[in-house]
């Protein structure tokens, strides 16, 4: 019986590992897109574009900000790759998640 529990929880760590590494990486790929958004905004001289940076811009957030809740309501440690926006610093992130 222990032998099966012991498979059992190598499974479930297994499985909790790569869960922990794919939300790393969606938050990695979240954050290098938050960055390029925040450097178009920067950079547009034209007001249409302007206007979809400022949106996309705040899409952007918002998904950075959901994928730090999943990644802490996992309890898989503190959230990591905090990302300063021209926005919101990381304690608000933080706070917000």
């Amino acid at each position: 019986m222990k032998l099966h529990n012991k498979l059992e929880q190598k499974r479930y760590n297994k499985q909790r590992e790569i869960k922990r590494e794919y939300l790393l990486s969606l938050i990695a790929s979240a954050k290098n897109h938050l960055h390029t958004v925040g450097n178009g905004f920067e950079e547009s001289t034209n007001e249409d574009l302007t206007e979809y940076f400022i949106y996309e811009r705040r899409a952007a957030e918002i998904k950075y900000r959901h994928l730090l809740k999943m990644y802490i309501n996992e309890k898989f440690e503190s959230a990591p790759l905090l990302v300063k926006t021209p926005v919101q610093s990381d304690t608000e992130l933080i706070n917000e998640a």
